[in-house]
């Protein structure tokens, strides 16, 4: 019964008419229900750690660093975050995880930022889980205020498909953290439906490319006229772009040509463990 039950969801999912239960959809969900198992034991076994990945500016200048969340199971090994984030969202563990995620970014910088007298900003991807949250603001400043964190070098990177969802929701909410200092970032820009209505309906800050496009540009004449015609826009609204997911020294040069203002990607170092980040800094 519950393989049929199964293949029901998966129709409804997809939205066929037909679908036949396959071995490969059992085992996914069983994964999936252990992750969520997991889930409720991952922060008091300390099981999620952040690693930080350099940003560069033009003159291969330290910009940032975007703080991304790992979790290592002690059942399952190594979580991928595009498997566990939605399995939180969906069973209400989100907001937790994003405050631990918040709150040690901002101690992990203050600290290092002290250690090393180097001065950089921050970026903290937040759900629309957490924006939704009543209690997401306060938290956000009595975060910055315990730890005298400068609120104008914190970017909080949102998904263009969380502002698609709820774009009217969120945006009181965007707006008293703008109030506050705090700058926006639209992240995976291009992949949804609305970007130029977010664009014209927000005030972002700062939007990053899409690592898609920028894989592909050198290698697809349309890609590269999207990137083109993204960076351009960009340019005329007076917002920051930040491309993501360079690997070589040509789509680097590339995107420099085109006017692109910070990059990000394993080409300049891949995301980097606190202790990491800090010899990063001092050699820097």
């Amino acid at each position: 019964m519950r393989n049929v039950d199964l293949a029901m969801y998966q129709a409804k999912k997809t939205k066929n008419c037909v679908s036949f239960y396959e071995h490969r959809l059992l085992t996914e969900y069983l994964y999936n229900n252990d992750v969520e198992n997991e889930l409720k034991k991952a922060l008091e076994k300390n099981e999620f750690h952040l690693v930080y990945q350099p940003q560069l500016g033009n003159r291969n200048n330290l910009k940032g660093v975007e703080a991304l969340l790992r979790w290592n199971n002690s059942k399952l090994g190594n979580i991928p975050p595009d498997v566990f984030i939605p399995i939180a969202e969906k069973s209400g563990y989100m907001n937790i995880i994003g405050e631990f995620v918040i709150r040690r970014s901002l101690e992990d910088v203050h600290e290092l930022k002290q250690q090393t007298g180097k001065q950089f900003d921050l970026s903290i991807n937040v759900s629309v889980k957490q924006l939704q949250n009543a209690d997401f603001y306060t938290v956000m400043v009595a975060l910055l205020e315990r730890f005298k964190f400068d609120a104008s070098t914190v970017l909080l990177e949102v998904t263009e498909s969380v502002l698609i969802e709820d774009i009217e929701q969120v945006r009181a909410t965007i707006i008293k953290l703008k109030e506050r200092n705090l700058r926006i970032s639209l992240d995976d820009f291009g992949t949804g439906y609305s970007s130029l209505t977010i664009l014209k309906n927000l005030p972002i800050d700062e939007l990053k490319i899409d690592k898609s496009f920028v894989f592909d540009m050198l290698i697809d004449s349309k890609t590269f006229s999207m990137v083109e015609g993204i960076i351009a826009i960009s340019q005329k609204l007076r917002i920051i772009t930040v491309a993501e997911g360079i690997e070589t020294e040509e789509v680097k040069n590339a995107l420099k040509n085109l006017g692109c203002d910070i990059y990000q990607g394993y080409y300049f170092s891949k995301p980097l463990n606190k202790e990491g980040l800090k010899k990063y800094l001092q050699n820097y």
